[in-house]
Order: structure tokens, then C-alpha cells, then sequence
């Protein structure tokens, strides 16, 4: 009696007849995958399946979904850039806003510590405070200053025509001698304008710099307005902003950017208020030094003095230049109640820029480093480096925010490298110590 049951192919083995108790023998990953589940738990089968079942291959290694969410997240920025560019003229304002709300922070958390008030109170603490500052800065200062500031305007060419006489004569007077060293000019104007050393083009940039960023100042008069009102509502806001902007990091690393992020943002709020304060005592003790000499516009000199201290090695030299040049174009006066000074006086010229010079020696070397150093922990040469390149890549405010934009990549090399962190080893520290000694 013949076999007459049908033979079937499958996967080039033939005779096997077919089954209706289990699934046909797997040829394939999905069957294979199917065969494997049906000996398995529930709950273990899905996954097993899926662990089995071939996965499609994407660019950079991403899922279908991954790469789905790829493309609209940048289709999502490339539109937003569009959108950004197109109103770039309203874009900064804002971002100093945020920027202010970043810089806050820290001492809104502070205050809230020791107020134990919520938010909102000590943010309308520090406006009032702030607010308090400018009207008593508006009654006090600025009538004196603007009254000062016109009259030096006013006899500003009278002060640049009596230099200019006097150098002229004492160049006049000295010929031989300036010719022997090289210096044959006849005049200072032939003098000044035969120098193209980096000072007086550092100088020029500076004075260039200044002066564009006032006229800038007062073209954005509207901003004065946006900015106070926009900081207010980010400062309300901003831990809720911050933490959304670390949640779209991934999870691993959250945690590395909310300390990171934080000590930045004290680098930066430390080195601000601390600078804030050296300027405004090196502009107070200026102002009374010359007081006391009775140098004339003391008031403006000495908040000019205050607001070049923040400009590095540029700052002093305007400010002895400028302090310079009054001086010697005063009429004779009695300076310290006994020193009868003549007009047009050398010594007493480089008494006042002598005084200066101190005072910023002092002031570099036992006040800076004590109200700012501690908050930035930057080597000095680093410092130094860090002036310099941001003075050739955006020239005055480049050098203002150098030091702390230093300060921050310091902060994200050490989080990168965390045995920077780590103290020297005891022989390495020796030998430190030896070297330093």
C-alpha cells in the first residue's frame, strides 16, 4: 500500500508532511521568531519576539522613530533660525533680558535663603532697590556732573591749544637734544601723527569703540524700556526655563548641566558685582584724591576714572591722559591749603598722574584680586590672554566680558576632566611650594 499522502518543499527538504499542531518549520526570522515565542511566557514572549525580528537599519544608528524626530527637530530649527533672522533687529534686547534673569538668579536665591520670601518679593526687593539707587545717583550726582561735564566741553579746545603751545615750545627749546635722540619733529602734531605704535592704536580703538557703543546706546533708547519690563517676567520664570532647557538633554547628563550651568552663572554674577564695586570705589577715591588737590571737574573725572578702571590697560592710560591734560592746562590755584601751584604747572601734572598710577597699583594688586579674584580663580597669565583675545576678536566688549567668558570654559574643561579638580599629589605639591618659595 503506497504513501499517498502529500509531500510538500519547504526550504529544499522534501517529504515532510505538513502539521496542523504546530506552525511549519522556520525558513525565515519572522517565523523563527514566532516558533520561539510560542514556548515562552506571555509576558517574555513580546520581548524575545521582538529581540529576534530583524531591525531596520538608519543613518547614525538611530531607530525609525529616532530619525522621524531627527528631521522635524531640525526642520523645526532651520525654520526658527529663518524666523530669528528675519527679526534680528528685536532679538537683542531680549536676550540681554534672559541673560540678566541668568545673572540674578544667584542672588535672588541667596536673598530668598535669609528672606525665606517667595520669589516674586525679592525680585520687587531688588527693583526697589535698584530704582532707589538711580533716583539717589540722579539727585545727588548728576546735576554736578552734567554742569562739570559742559564746562570741560567748553574749554576743551582752550585746553588742547595750551598743550599744544607748551610742547611746541619745549620741543622748540630742546631741539638739540630731541634730535640726538632720534626724535626730529618740530611740533607735537608732527610728532603724533608720525606714531603708529600699538598704544596710540589701541588708543584709537578704544576712543572709537567708546563712542560707538553711546551711539548706539541712544539709538535703542527703546530698549531701556523692553529690558527692565522683559527681565521681570524671565526672572519670575527662569528656573522653570532652565530646567526645560536641561530636560532636552539626555538624561545621563542632566544632572553634569545643572551643576555646570550653575557654577557659570555664579562665575559670571560674581565677576560682575565685584567689578561693579572696585569701579565704583576706585572712582570714589579719585574723586577725593583730586578734590583734595582741587583739580578741576574732580566729579567727572572721578566717574570717568571709575568707569575706565573696568577697561584694562587701555582704561589707565586714558585716564591718566585725560587727568593729565587738566591739570596742566589749570590757572594757578593753592592745592592742599598750603601748595601754591602755577598755572600751566609740570610738577603738579605729574603729581596728579603719579597719584593715578598709585592708586591703580593699589588698587590691582590688594583690592581687585580680594573683591574680584575670588570669583573667577583664573591664573593671571590666563587673564591676561583672555584680554588680549577678546580685545582682537570684539575690541571693548570683548575685553569687558573676557575674563568671566575665560572663567566659564575653565569651569566646563574642569566638569569635561574631573581630576583637575583633584589636588596635587603631596611630592608634586612640594616641589610646587619649593619653586614658588
Amino acid at each position: 500500500m503506497s504513501d499517498r499522502s502529500p509531500k510538500t518543499s519547504i526550504g529544499g527538504r522534501e517529504g515532510v508532511p505538513p502539521s496542523t499542531g504546530y506552525p511549519p518549520p522556520a525558513d525565515s526570522e519572522e517565523a523563527l521568531a514566532n516558533v520561539t515565542a510560542m514556548f515562552l511566557p506571555p509576558q517574555e514572549a513580546g520581548k524575545e519576539k521582538a529581540r529576534l525580528l530583524p531591525v531596520a537599519v538608519y543613518p547614525m544608528g538611530m531607530s525609525r522613530i529616532g530619525l522621524r524626530r531627527f528631521f522635524w527637530v531640525t526642520l523645526f530649527g532651520i525654520l526658527a533660525a529663518y524666523f530669528l533672522l528675519q527679526v534680528q533687529s528685536i532679538v537683542p534686547p531680549f536676550l540681554i533680558s534672559f541673560f540678566l534673569a541668568a545673572l540674578f538668579d544667584p542672588i535672588i536665591r541667596k536673598l530668598g535663603q535669609k528672606t525665606g520670601r517667595p520669589r516674586w518679593y525679592n525680585i520687587g526687593l531688588i527693583y526697589l532697590m535698584t530704582i532707589a539707587v538711580i533716583v539717589l545717583i540722579i539727585i545727588a550726582i548728576v546735576p554736578n556732573a552734567m554742569l562739570q561735564f559742559q564746562e570741560f566741553s567748553l574749554n576743551f579746545s582752550t585746553y588742547y591749544t595750551k598743550i599744544q603751545n607748551n610742547a611746541d615750545k619745549f620741543i622748540h627749546d630742546n631741539s638739540a637734544t630731541l634730535k640726538r635722540l632720534n626724535l626730529k619733529e618740530n611740533s607735537l602734531s608732527d610728532f603724533l601723527s608720525s606714531q603708529s605704535s600699538p598704544l596710540k592704536n589701541g588708543l584709537d580703538s578704544f576712543l572709537i569703540s567708546l563712542t560707538g557703543l553711546t551711539r548706539s546706546l541712544f539709538a535703542h533708547a527703546i530698549w531701556f524700556i523692553i529690558i527692565p519690563i522683559a527681565t521681570f517676567v524671565l526672572m519670575l520664570d527662569y528656573p522653570y526655563l532652565r530646567a526645560r532647557i536641561i530636560s532636552f538633554f539626555p538624561e545621563d547628563y542632566q544632572d553634569d548641566m545643572d551643576t555646570v550651568s550653575n557654577e557659570i552663572m555664579e562665575v559670571f554674577s560674581g565677576y560682575l558685582r565685584g567689578l561693579m564695586k572696585v569701579c565704583a570705589l576706585f572712582g570714589l577715591t579719585a574723586y577725593i584724591v583730586y578734590t583734595l588737590f582741587g583739580v578741576q571737574y574732580s566729579l567727572v573725572l572721578g566717574l570717568l576714572a571709575g568707569l575706565f578702571y573696568a577697561i584694562p590697560y587701555v582704561g589707565p592710560l586714558a585716564t591718566s591722559i585725560l587727568i593729565g591734560s587738566v591739570a596742566f592746562s589749570m590757572e594757578a590755584h593753592t592745592s592742599l591749603l598750603f601748595w601754591h601751584v602755577p598755572a600751566n604747572s609740570l610738577p603738579f601734572t605729574l603729581v596728579c598722574i603719579v597719584l593715578i598710577i598709585l592708586q591703580g597699583f593699589i588698587f590691582d594688586n590688594l583690592v581687585y584680586p580680594r573683591v574680584v579674584g575670588g570669583s573667577v580663580g583664573l591664573h593671571p597669565v590666563v587673564s591676561m590672554f583672555a584680554m588680549t583675545a577678546g580685545a582682537t576678536l570684539l575690541g571693548l566688549p570683548g575685553m569687558l566680558i573676557a575674563v568671566p567668558v575665560a572663567a566659564s570654559i575653565q569651569v566646563i574643561v574642569k566638569a569635561m576632566f574631573p581630576r583637575m579638580k583633584e589636588s596635587l599629589p603631596p611630592r608634586v605639591s612640594q616641589d610646587s611650594e619649593v619653586i614658588s618659595s
